[in-house]
């Protein structure tokens, strides 16, 4: 019969490799967003769709860059105009908003900073 001892060190080495195979999962997760980053100026057309379905305004986004800063991404949408209609009376234009992430040990942050706005 084997002992307490060994069936401790048995789960203990399981959740270590469960941590070391989260860990590479976490860091290609990480990686694949960086690498994919240039490429969002494509995916702006659903950008305007997803914030048109979740709040019901309609908004239009002339370029998109983004970048990895610092401990996580930064995103400016470069003319950034909110669509007059009934719903939403007021006009907003916005040379270059940034939205930023970052992501630190006890909670993730977003930025969202409004430069150069009329």
């Amino acid at each position: 019969m084997k002992s307490g001892s060994f069936y401790a060190a048995y789960i203990i080495k399981k959740l270590w490799s469960c941590a070391a195979i989260l860990l590479v999962l976490v860091a290609v997760a990480i990686s694949v967003v960086r690498y994919t980053l240039p490429y969002m100026d494509g995916q702006k057309h659903r950008i305007e769709q997803w914030v048109e379905g979740q709040y019901g305004v309609e908004i239009n986004i002339g370029n998109i860059t983004a970048q990895w800063k610092g401990a996580g991404p930064a995103i400016v949408l470069e003319d950034l105009q909110l669509v007059q209609n009934a719903q939403s009376p007021l006009v907003w234009i916005s040379k270059k908003p940034l939205l930023s992430w970052t992501f630190g040990t006890q909670y993730w942050r977003v930025k969202f900073a409004l430069n150069d706005s009329i």
